[in-house]
This record gives structure tokens, sequence and C-alpha cells, in this order.
């Protein structure tokens, strides 16, 4: 499989800690910024990464074989990590090239290409130092009964229509918590990088799925958050003087007109003065059971900006593994919770909003 992208200049991580690419080693890491130079910007040639091949040994490796009823698909694994996808990409698409046994001819060739989304930034944060109170429909200041705490890891699910378990950061394996001691500077952050299908209609969402995980009870809920995915593509290959990049389109609010020449650059989500992501997830208590909706942090009343985040790197890569397990329940929900927000992820991926249809 090859990679085949651009990449945005201004988008520089500094490589300390929140890339995650399939299938890959965790490679170096970095903070998320905001572009400082005009978006839009490019580089003007296409680059690509190249995955380990992947011996077909039998006719059973692909579908159609000879003779016999054929599966319609197989799932495939490309190992990208000697070259991994950058998370700056822009116009990113995934191309399979198949070499071998083609109908009679011995040496064929065939080639598929899909366009993917570019990477959709995901942070899960330590945001104890509130807790909403739904009956008041306010966020408060830390009580006895629910103080800021440290978070001792996070679970992160994602997939339709059953959500599955993508990364664990865990500080039962040696690595430190989510820190938010009340009158800490800075809280712990957890940070990824999605790559999704382009969704196939105008309301799809992708979910993803947040399970803190806390030794003290209470523990704050699990929350899910719903994405389109993040694009940063143009709709031509090549820009010139003559036809420079046009302004860019916010294309998770609307849409580019079909046939024009377009230039998709969603921007980065701030919250709380920082720079999380389109998947800006608060880990936190709440009075009530609402557990796949909370307020804007940003929304009145207005929580204090955060100083600075401690950014947590490590972790283990689910999404390496040959099978991904299913979400695991967290232990606060009932079965019947539960099953809501499952029902609710499953009814975005299909792009129904329960909410909508009350």
């Amino acid at each position: 499989a090859v990679a085949r992208y651009h990449r945005n200049p201004c988008y520089k991580p500094d490589l300390s800690g929140e890339r995650r690419v399939a299938y890959a080693p965790a490679p170096a890491f970095g903070v998320i910024t905001e572009p400082l130079c005009p978006m839009g910007l490019r580089t003007d040639f296409q680059e690509i990464s190249v995955s380990a091949e992947l011996p077909i040994t039998s006719e059973t490796d692909l579908p159609g074989g000879r003779g016999g009823t054929a599966p319609a698909s197989l799932e495939k694994v490309f190992d990208f990590s000697a070259d991994p996808i950058p998370v700056n990409a822009t116009d990113l698409f995934i191309q399979v090239v198949y070499r071998g046994q083609l109908g009679e001819e011995t040496d064929g060739i065939a080639v598929g290409t899909f366009d993917v989304q570019e990477p959709t930034f995901y942070a899960g944060w330590n945001n104890t130092d509130y807790y909403f109170d739904e009956s008041l429909s306010q966020w408060l200041a830390p009580t006895a009964t629910y103080p800021a705490r440290v978070i001792q890891g996070i679970r992160v699910c994602a997939g339709s229509p059953t959500s599955k378990w993508v990364y664990f950061y865990n500080v039962a394996s040696a690595q430190p918590g989510l820190p938010f001691f009340l009158g800490a500077a800075s809280p712990g952050v957890v940070r990824l990088a999605f790559m999704f299908a382009k969704p196939a209609t105008s309301m799809q969402r992708y979910a993803i799925r947040s399970t803190p995980v806390m030794l003290i009870a209470p523990s704050a809920r699990e929350r899910s958050a719903f994405t389109r995915g993040q694009e940063r593509q143009a709709s031509r290959e090549i820009f010139s003087a003559a036809s420079p990049l046009p302004a860019p389109s916010y294309c998770q609010l609307t849409a580019p007109i079909a046939g024009a020449t377009f230039w998709c650059f969603d921007p980065i989500k701030n919250r709380r003065g920082q720079n999380f992501g389109d998947v800006a997830q608060p880990l936190h208590y709440s009075l009530g059971t609402l557990l796949t909706e909370f307020p804007d942090v940003d929304a009145p009343p207005a929580q204090a900006v955060l100083p600075g985040l401690i950014v947590r790197t490590g972790g283990e890569n689910k999404f390496n593994e040959n099978t991904l397990l299913d979400c695991p329940a967290p232990p606060a929900l009932s079965p019947q919770e539960q099953r809501i927000t499952e029902l609710r992820e499953q009814a975005w991926s299909l792009g129904v909003d329960l909410e909508a249809v009350k």
C-alpha cells in the first residue's frame, strides 16, 4: 500500500508525543498548534509513504480465487512503520498496488485508490477542576464530593457500528497519570490523530468514546463525541501563480460546490485557551445521567483559561493488535446506560441525530 499526500509546512509539530499511525510503533511526538502562516498552504509536490510488502501466498489470500464461492472482501493490514504517514499530511489518498497472477496474466498489476480524510485530532483531558450541575446548567468549582483528582488512565474507542478499543493510557503500566491536583498549573491530556473514511452522507458522524480510569470513587463519566472528520484537501492537484490556491473553506460546516476549485482546511478546535483538536473531550464529573452530551467548556459560564498542558506520551496502541476488542464497559454505568451510549453512536454512524427526531 502507498499513501500519497502533500504536507502543510505551517503545521510543524515538535515531534515529541501525540502522533499515532495505524499499524506503526509510537513515532516521535509533538504539540498540536494552530498554523501561524496563511491557512491552506501546502507543499507544491506530492510525496508518498510506502508500506511493507504484503505477500500473497495462496488464492485464499484475496477475494475471487478459482472456482467455488469467493468472499466479497478480505481484511488486510498494511505496515507503514518504516515510512509513517506524517501527521501534517494534506490531500491524503491510500493506494493499493497488487502484482501477481491476474486472470491468465502471470505477472499482472492492479491499482486501487481510496480518498481518506486527513488526520483528525483528538484530545481527552482532565477537566475535574470543574464539574457540571445539570439542574442549574452550570459549571461549578470542585467540592469535597467532586474534587479535582488525578485520572489514572483513559480508554479511547472509535468505530462503527460497534466502538472498538483503539488506545489505552494506563498508570498501571508504569506511566504517570493525567494530573489535576487542586491548584495545579496544567492538566494532563492524551492527544491522538485519527484517519477516517469520508462520510457517506452529509449527516454521518464518527464516534470517539473516552472512558477515564480512576481509582477513587466516584469516577468521572465516560463521554462520546462525534465528528465528520477533518479535511485538508484541495480539489486540484496543481495550482500556479495564474491559478492560485483559493481561500480555505471550512468543509465541516459547508460542503464545497461540486466542480468548483476549492481548498478545505478545517481548523483545530481551541478550548480553555489551548489547541485541542476537532474532538475536544473534557473528562469531568457531572450531576445527572448525560453521557454523550455536555455543555461546551467555553460556553457561559466559561471556565478559566488553562495556562498549559501536560501532554502524555506512550500508552498502548490497540490498533496494532490483530483483533480489535469491543470498547470495555465502564463499571460506573448500568447496562441500560451503556446501551443508550452504543445506540446513539450507531445512529450517528447512519447519519441519524436522535436529539433532532424527538
